[in-house]
Formats: structure tokens, C-alpha cells, sequence
């Protein structure tokens, strides 16, 4: 049998940003979902970061990161940042974060070691149609074949949301 030791013991923290600029990278190496804390009754997405150290940090889902997060697929290297406070409308600030990612950034070895897990992940991943983002914000579809709001939206970035809210509100 095996001896284990403090070595061998599995490191997990949550990733807690406390300054605007503040960030955590890693493998994407899973994700699940746990009862919200805030919101009764709602669910939060958990997203698995391994660390450049084999360690595992943990953040918490919310609305803009799980948008952003549907781009994103296991075993990519990706970036959380906290960027700044935005206002909720409702008196209250909420931590922005905006996640970084290129589809080149990937841990080849962990895909490798983990190619069931991918697979299995594969059919539940994967960027949203312009229909679906379209109705999401309450608007219809515009024209895919703008460069811009294609690169956008497969950066899965904030912006780029932000900026297909103005064009569908401008009619463009």
C-alpha cells in the first residue's frame, strides 16, 4: 500500500481577486456546478484551473463569465482579469472579469493524458450561433460576415458582446 505524504496531498484554493488587475492562469481542466450562495434556487458554474505548479484554483461562475466561458474547451491555457467594477443598477458594484484566451494556448500534454474527458466534453462546448446570441439580447441576427464581430464572438469576449448589443440596437 501506499504511503502518502504532505506531498501528495491535492491543492485547491478559490480564486479571489481583490485588486482590478489581478488574475489567475492555468489548463482548463473541468468545470461544475454547485447551489448559488447568493441566489436561492439558481445555480453557479465552477470552473478547474491547474496552475503552472499542478496546483488548482477554482472561480466561480456568474453570468458574463459563463457567456464567455462557452468558447472555451478543456485542456486550453486560459486567463481570468479582474478589470473593473461595474455598476449592477441596482446600487451595487459587481467585480468585472474578462477572460483571455487563443485557440493556440493549449497544454498538449494534458490533452493528451485526458482525451476521454475532452471527448466527452466536446458535444456540450463550442460557440454559441448568431441566433442564440441574438436572442439572448433581445435583438435579431446580423450579418456574420463582418470580420470583426466574428473574430469577436469567437474570442468569446465581453466586448464583442457588447458591441453586437449596439449593432442590433442601431439596426446595422
Amino acid at each position: 500500500m501506499y504511503k502518502f505524504d504532505e506531498k501528495d496531498a491535492v491543492r485547491g484554493s478559490w480564486w479571489k481577486p481583490v485588486a482590478i488587475g489581478d488574475s489567475v492562469q492555468g489548463t482548463y481542466i473541468g468545470k461544475s456546478e454547485k447551489a448559488d450562495q447568493y441566489n436561492a434556487g439558481e445555480m453557479q458554474q465552477i470552473y478547474e484551473l491547474q496552475l503552472e505548479d499542478g496546483s488548482i484554483s477554482y472561480v466561480g461562475g456568474k453570468k458574463s463569465i459563463d457567456l464567455q466561458m462557452k468558447h472555451i474547451t478543456f485542456g486550453q491555457i486560459i486567463m481570468f482579469k479582474y478589470i473593473n467594477d461595474m455598476d449592477t443598477g441596482k446600487g451595487n458594484k459587481f467585480k468585472n472579469v474578462q477572460v483571455y484566451q487563443n485557440k493556440e494556448a493549449v497544454n498538449a500534454e494534458w490533452l493528451q493524458q485526458n482525451e476521454s474527458i475532452v471527448a466527452e466534453d466536446a458535444p456540450e462546448q463550442g460557440a454559441q450561433t448568431a441566433e442564440e446570441v441574438a436572442a439572448e439580447f433581445g435583438g435579431k441576427v446580423i450579418d456574420e460576415g463582418n470580420d470583426n464581430w466574428t473574430q469577436d464572438k469567437q474570442d468569446g469576449c465581453v466586448e464583442g458582446l457588447k458591441m453586437a448589443q449596439r449593432l442590433i440596437n442601431n439596426n446595422i
